[in-house]
């Protein structure tokens, strides 16, 4: 199997995203962020928006699902549903992207700052998912279908050529 382009993207997101019904937004006080660039919540949809797109999810069934900010009110993370029919199209019972900033908190951990694409099945138990993005040497850097829907990691992000988002 040939290995996916690799592209390197800006983010930012002008107009709201519709939230899910029970949206709400958690803070964790203890968190302590360790990556340099602290990112809007705007740029951070921007870019899911774009991840999505690229893998043939139209915008309009992207979803804002939950966030967590830390108690400076920085973003820290982020999960946007993907409604309507593509995940059962995909074989699943639904499908999210979930954005973390890198640190660690009382609950949580990232390594890196990254976003990440979860499959779930019928009882909602996570059962695959994987990287599709990372914040890498100063810019968001992205691998749209490593992750078939099978939830197959078929390429290493570290190993995919970089390549500008047109």
């Amino acid at each position: 199997m040939a290995k996916p382009e690799f592209h390197i993207i800006k983010g930012g997101k002008d107009t709201p995203m519709p939230e899910r019904t029970g949206f709400e937004t958690t803070t964790d006080n203890d968190y302590s962020i360790e990556e340099e660039k602290i990112f809007s919540k705007g740029e951070i949809l921007g870019i899911i928006e774009q991840l999505a797109r690229s893998e043939g999810i139209s915008a309009k069934d992207l979803e804002l699902a939950e966030e967590s900010i830390d108690s400076y009110g920085n973003l820290i993370a982020l999960v946007v549903d993907v409604k309507g029919e593509t995940p059962k199209k995909q074989g699943w019972t639904s499908v999210f992207y979930e954005y973390r900033i890198k640190g660690q908190g009382q609950n949580s951990f990232s390594e890196n700052t990254s976003i990440a694409r979860i499959y779930n099945n019928e009882d909602e138990a996570t059962t695959n998912g994987g990287i599709v993005a990372r914040f890498e040497n100063g810019a968001w850097k992205l691998a749209p279908g490593t992750i078939d829907t099978r939830g197959d990691d078929v390429a290493a992000l570290e190993d995919a050529p970089e390549k500008p988002l047109e």
